[in-house]
């Protein structure tokens, strides 16, 4: 785990605890303390719509992830020599070109997926993957219907696994793999999904519905604040003086 480097490291860490806190409290209230169901006709269609809607949204941010990233935070430009390592860490080729939010060069590795002559960043193509798969999930949902009895239970556990481990994923690990990347946040995503499908079939309450739809976008800031930071701790230990191609 990276110390942390100044004030702004702590607002991730800040979310990160409001995520897990929440999704312990979401899975406390639908699995134990059980609120009144309640049954309103057009309450489970708002809450697909309304995650649907995050989800669309979520796959044009994956598309074009440099410009959504200018819509929640500063850019990172590149260092002066004022700023250089004073470690006897040697330079790494200058990247020459860029891959969505990373440069193009071999300390971003695991960050990029190549097919051929082409290359995606990784972890938002795991995340377009996850919404793609979530919005068809969605719509399975409503033509077949959502699970029924302990199915959902492990539906539910399934998601919040996979909720946890795109949160905690450059949090506190280090994924070397491009394709590893890629299933974490399909899994993200997708785990998502798995937790909105089991709350409303185990609980059937719209105050829990009300709860995950104001978690999901605490889950968001997470993911989004700890990849910024992974991508700063690359490029400071690369040892470059200045890399005008990483602004994120």
């Amino acid at each position: 785990m990276r110390p942390l480097g100044n004030r702004s490291d702590f607002v991730p860490w800040f979310y990160l605890g409001i995520s897990v806190a929440g999704l312990f409290c979401l899975a406390a209230l639908a699995f134990w303390i059980r609120p009144p169901a309640t049954d309103y006709t057009w309450q489970r269609p708002l809450a697909y719509s309304v995650f649907i809607v995050i989800c669309l949204l979520g796959g044009v941010a994956a598309i074009s992830p440099s410009r959504c990233s200018t819509c929640f935070g500063p850019r990172e430009r590149g260092r002066g020599p004022e700023s250089r390592p004073s470690s006897n860490i040697k330079p790494v080729r200058r990247a020459t070109a860029r891959v969505g939010h990373h440069p193009d060069c071999g300390e971003f590795s695991s960050h990029v997926l190549r097919f051929g002559s082409r290359s995606y960043c990784a972890g938002c193509t795991g995340l377009f993957a996850g919404a793609a798969l979530s919005i068809l999930g969605i719509l399975g949902s409503i033509l077949i219907g959502p699970p029924v009895g302990d199915t959902a239970s492990v539906v539910f556990l399934i998601g919040c696994t996979g909720v946890l481990a795109g949160l905690f994923q450059n949090a506190l690990f280090r994924i070397s793999s491009s394709y590893a990347r890629v299933i974490v946040n399909m899994f993200f995503v997708f785990g998502a999904f798995f937790v909105l499908i089991g709350t409303d079939v185990v609980a059937n309450n719209l105050t829990l519905d009300a709860l995950f739809m104001a978690l999901v976008p605490c889950w968001i800031m997470t993911r989004m604040g700890f990849s910024r930071i992974e991508h700063a701790r690359v490029c400071r230990a690369c040892g470059l003086d200045s890399c005008a191609l990483f602004q994120m």
